[in-house]
């Protein structure tokens, strides 16, 4: 029997669980995401009401529909609703919490409110809204601008409720799933180009894809890189921007291509000119990164980096009033390096050809577009011991760079991006002002490595001269044996964050490092020898005088240059104070092994931690090239401002709701506030 009714939107409903039949639904609103799951499984959104999410989930079963928001993928902690209609034509929603993989459990309040429902020949559809917070802090879940792990599960038959208890019955595993999302902001503005029903002439389409690349399973972990030019266009005279991208993935390969950087790639001066350098490698079939088979001057002149693509993500699309400049006579790059990361667990072999696919115009916009990164400098100085929960790593721009960069009218951010490995929990990019923090940039306090999607930043954020952005990262090694350093591999670490801004400035990297002596006197060593080493990754580091290009990361100049020997410095440095007593001199990598992380609840792991960050940092203000912005304070202090809370909305305010929301975790300057707590937040 067909079923079809509405359910007018009215306050006078909000709580209401069910619904008797009306008339045909009104036009549905206009979705801003329509995500097809498993086989035929809708799940719609529209999130342009700043109080409501409006929710559309349907599938071809006529029994229940069911999806829940979850911080980490799995029941536990989720908040779920389940609809259905009934024999009798009579909707029912049901706001649902789960405490673990058993029967959810039916709220004291409903949060859910139905605005229409339909059974049908075709399958079940439910439609609903919820306030974006609650105010529930017992049982439902905060839907902020983190990344929102969507549960959903359908059945063929509708729950019963038989002497006031409510029974679902058990979906199956094949009708059931999850997915990574944004749900409360845009991933980007608007269609692709190559999606419009009417392509716009002045849009080319420029793919920039791999070309069969073997991936021999004898590791985890391969990067392969090619370099590329851009394309001849009708009228190469006129000024092109490039205005976004999408993936061009191989669909045998999507499970192993993990993520894909597209560099810009500049020559100084007095190095020559980009043709002289790179057209001989156009066609070159491409290398693995980072390695001697690398030609050496890939890694050194193409280091900016425009896009950058991560598995889960879709894209992106810049707005209508800007783009990337293309071809150096006009402020842009004629030559780019695209690196593809595969990440192989199961060490198969497959021959590749992803890549992406560039959308570039001839119609000139008004702002020329660029991107700077903010991260932690790659390499085993970027340390997290094992069994440690809540371990920080961060990065940032001092204010001496940005004042000297930055011009006075500011640049505006209106995209950014999150980027770490599989440790990571929580991530967030901060802006500080004068000694005060604003809200964040970006944040994620659910991070999944399997999605890293580009966040929209709403409204486009304003940097200053002077201003500090800072990324900081969380990591979980509870289940590790040994510790974690920082590098390329998926299993090591990374923390990094990007924003894409305009107008374009020639600065590409911030980086930071723990200072060289306070990173070991923090490990209890007082004195390391292996100077062939530290002189290819300048450490102890101090600039020499008029000197014009910053270093690499050491985890990039050690692969390039240990000529077959070990290429983590930790390998090549050996502590000769203290003295082990042994007749040999142990290797860093040895002594910090042999420490007793865990020992006395990981009281080494607090003292450490809290030794480096309260210690100097090495930072970097880095441009196109490497080339060094001189800093005259090179060595500084983590910065000292005062946290930026979160204002708790009204609608909570009335509830009585005063206590943190579960966004606003990462506020609060690390040393003030996370040290206070450590001992019972951070180990295990």
């Amino acid at each position: 029997m067909k079923k079809n009714f509405v359910v007018l939107l009215s306050f006078l409903f909000l709580g209401f669980s069910e619904s008797t039949a009306g008339h045909a639904s009104e036009n549905p609103p206009r979705w801003t995401r329509d995500l097809l799951v498993g086989d035929s499984y809708h799940i719609r959104w529209n999130n342009e009401d700043p109080e409501y999410l409006v929710m559309e989930i349907s599938a071809p079963v006529t029994g229940y529909v069911a999806v829940g928001f979850s911080p980490n993928g799995a029941m536990r902690g989720s908040d779920i609703v389940m609809g259905w209609v009934d024999s009798e034509g009579k909707a029912h929603i049901k706001d649902l919490y789960a405490e673990g993989n058993t029967i959810p459990i039916e709220d004291d309040v409903s949060d859910y409110e139905i605005l229409w429902a339909e059974e049908n020949e075709f399958g079940t559809t439910i439609r609903f809204r919820r306030r974006w917070d609650t105010c529930d802090f017992h049982h439902d879940f905060e839907i902020t601008e983190d990344t929102v792990r969507l549960i959903w599960a359908v059945s063929d038959s509708d729950p019963t409720v038989e002497r006031g208890i409510f029974t679902p019955k058990y979906h199956g595993p094949d009708f059931r799933g999850g997915r990574s999302v944004f749900l409360k902001v845009p991933t980007h503005l608007m269609e692709f180009p190559d999606d419009a029903r009417i392509p716009d002439p002045a849009i080319q389409f420029w793919d920039v894809k791999m070309k069969d690349v073997s991936v021999l399973g004898d590791t985890d972990t391969t990067y392969h890189c090619k370099i590329f030019k851009a394309p001849t266009f009708r009228d190469n005279n006129r000024k092109h921007q490039i205005i976004g991208y999408r993936t061009l993935l191989e669909e045998a390969n999507q499970e192993w291509v993990h993520h894909i950087n597209f560099f810009e790639c500049f020559i100084p001066p007095h190095k020559g000119s980009s043709d002289d350098v790179f057209e001989k490698y156009l066609d070159h079939h491409g290398a693995h990164c980072y390695t001697r088979n690398m030609p050496p001057e890939w890694s050194e002149f193409c280091i900016s980096v425009p896009f950058v693509w991560v598995a889960g993500a879709e894209g992106l699309m810049l707005p209508e009033h800007g783009g990337i400049p293309l071809r150096e006579e006009h402020n842009g790059t004629t030559y780019f390096m695209l690196e593809v990361h595969y990440n192989n667990p199961k060490k198969i072999q497959f021959r590749d050809n992803s890549g992406i696919r560039v959308f570039v115009t001839e119609n000139t916009r008004k702002n020329d577009y660029g991107t700077v990164t903010i991260h932690a400098r790659f390499g085993q100085f970027q340390m997290i011991p094992p069994k440690a929960v809540g371990f920080k790593n961060m990065a940032f721009c001092t204010p001496e760079c940005t004042e000297s960069i930055i011009p006075k009218e500011g640049i505006t951010v209106t995209h950014a991006t999150l980027h770490a490995h599989l440790a990571s929990t929580k991530m967030i990019l901060r802006h500080i002002r004068n000694g005060r923090e604003l809200s964040p940039i970006a944040q994620d306090s659910h991070y999944d490595f399997n999605y890293q999607q580009s966040r929209i930043v709403s409204p486009p954020r304003k940097i200053l001269p002077g201003d500090i952005i800072l990324v900081e990262c969380d990591y979980d090694t509870s289940n590790r044996e040994t510790i974690t350093y920082g590098g390329t591999s998926t299993y090591d670490e990374m923390c990094q964050g990007y924003i894409t801004y305009y107008p374009k400035i020639p600065l590409a990297l911030c980086k930071t490092q723990y200072e060289f002596h306070n990173f070991f006197h923090a490990l209890g060593i007082h004195k390391v020898e292996g100077d062939e080493v530290l002189r290819m990754i300048q450490l102890p580091y101090k600039p020499k005088p008029n000197q014009m290009y910053d270093p690499g990361d050491d985890a990039y100049i050690l692969k390039n240059g240990t000529q077959g020997n070990p290429e983590y410095p930790f390998d090549l440095l050996y502590v000769t104070e203290p003295k082990t007593g042994s007749e040999h001199p142990q290797t860093v990598r040895e002594y910090v092994n042999s420490l007793e992380w865990t020992k006395d609840n990981g009281k080494l792991i607090k003292k450490v931690w809290k030794q480096w960050w309260e210690g100097q940092h090495t930072t970097f203000c880095t441009g196109p090239s490497f080339k060094r912005i001189p800093l005259k304070e090179y060595l500084v202090k983590y910065p000292d401002y005062i946290p930026y809370e979160k204002p708790v909305s009204s609608q909570c305010r009335r509830h009585g709701r005063s206590f943190a929301s579960t966004a606003s975790y990462f506020s609060g300057n690390a040393m003030s506030v996370v040290l206070a707590v450590m001992p019972v937040m951070y180990f295990l």
